[in-house]
């Protein structure tokens, strides 16, 4: 053997050692101090398979990623792209690209806040039944006193307000009822 096809058996012996299939050239070529171009023949010679630009074909990075973001969604883009050695703008694309969106982190206050509204809607809720309840008590007690035969002066004088209310009343306790009143 030649000796140069003796430093080529000893290199790519070196790579099987240390490496496996799914190295990147780059990184094979960084860290033992070869050019990158030497690597890329070696790596194509002992079949390992070289895509475009030198990227083991099926090394993508998509699914990968995709995983870290479902198993850790606290973590940012940038957070996740440097565990891939990966922009944050490229892993928000390559998300986009499988249809994935890095949710959102949640707003403790936003929370709160949607909370607190809901708390309120529910309390407006019960206070509008509440008055429509009393309200329609004493709708019901003005139809009572008045079908017992008092008059309308005696029943704004027993619950205490002015005649027109009381008539009033009396209108609306009876269309509710569905019945008809004499004035």
């Amino acid at each position: 053997m030649r000796p140069r096809e003796t430093n080529h058996v000893a290199r790519r012996a070196a790579i099987v050692a240390r490496f496996s299939p799914g190295a990147r050239p780059v990184d094979i070529a960084r860290v033992l101090g070869l050019p990158y171009a030497t690597i890329l023949v070696d790596l194509k010679a002992m079949g390992w398979p070289i895509g475009r630009r030198g990227r083991p074909v099926g090394a993508r990075k998509r699914p990968d990623i995709v995983q870290a973001v479902r198993e850790e969604p606290h973590l940012s883009l940038k957070e996740i792209g440097a565990r891939f050695n990966l922009t944050a703008e490229r892993v928000r694309q390559i998300l986009r690209n499988e249809g994935q969106k890095k949710p959102r982190p949640v707003d403790i206050r936003s929370i709160a806040k949607q909370e607190r509204l809901a708390e309120k809607a529910r309390a407006v809720a019960e206070w509008k039944a509440a008055r429509r309840a009393r309200r329609d008590h004493r709708f019901a007690m003005v139809l009572a006193m008045q079908q017992r035969g008092m008059t309308l002066k005696e029943i704004a004088a027993e619950i205490g307000v002015k005649n027109a209310a009381c008539a009033g009343a009396i209108a609306h306790a009876a269309r509710a009822a569905g019945i008809t009143v004499s004035p």
